[in-house]
């Protein structure tokens, strides 16, 4: 029952949709990096895996995957609700994203420190979870969302709701509590320690981070002219060898 709810998670198990289409894309890779751990455990021990089932993508790849995502989003102007829908451009795949997809987006935009960008997707897997979406828990969802807009807050000043999410967090979810990784976060954040958040932000994005993007952007749009090198010439000269 368990592999059966794993297998028809994706409904659509077309090779060529699957990797002709970025979300598809990623749908695929996190299936096999997130799903195939828990069909392994529903196999009998002394089950063999064939060869090629060894070398699945690893979380690095997903990682790779979910940078892939935004930086598609960043060049071609899209919103979060956009990719999570499945909209790129005028193209629509009916392959949407999950609510755990945009958490996983949210997330990783959180640790690029791009908090305004985590918040629009843990917006769409709020919407997604209050539309019936079970594939991530709503406390999760909500305790990124106060970390991230506390964090906004700080690098750039303006009113947040952090508060009254801090509240809702607390008051719905009493016994949640955050993972180790960002235990640390959640401790800034109560304090609201926005000097420790601007070091961070300067320390691990410079200026020359900012060109990289622009240009990388303006490639992928053809946008950028590159110059031909000149045509060079040598002269070799064979050297004899004396015995």
């Amino acid at each position: 029952q368990k592999y059966d709810e794993l297998s028809n998670r994706r409904v659509d198990n077309t090779p060529q949709n699957h990797l002709g289409n970025p979300i598809t894309a990623f749908a695929l890779v996190k299936r096999l990096v997130r799903d195939w751990p828990l069909v392994l455990n529903l196999l009998v021990e002394n089950y063999v895996l064939p060869n090629h089932l060894m070398h699945l993508p690893r979380e690095k790849e997903l990682q790779s995957a979910l940078r892939g995502l935004a930086r598609l989003k960043d060049v071609y102007n899209l919103s979060a609700a956009q990719l999570a829908n499945g909209i790129i451009g005028d193209f629509q795949d009916k392959t949407i994203m999950t609510a755990s997809d945009c958490y996983d987006m949210g997330k990783y935009s959180y640790k690029q420190m791009d908090f305004h960008t985590s918040i629009s997707w843990f917006n769409e897997a709020t919407k997604k979870i209050q539309n019936g979406d079970k594939t991530i828990q709503q406390e999760k969802v909500l305790a990124h969302i106060f970390l991230a807009s506390k964090f906004a807050g700080c690098l750039v000043p303006r009113q947040t709701n952090s508060n009254q999410l801090l509240q809702q967090l607390l008051s719905e979810f009493p016994n949640f509590t955050l993972n180790h990784d960002f235990s640390h976060d959640y401790s800034e954040a109560l304090i609201k320690n926005c000097t420790s958040i601007r070091e961070m932000k300067k320390k691990h994005f410079s200026g020359d981070d900012e060109k990289y993007d622009m240009i990388y952007s303006k490639l992928c749009l053809g946008d950028f002219n590159t110059t031909t090198s000149r045509l060079r010439c040598y002269k070799k000269t064979r050297i004899a060898v004396v015995d």
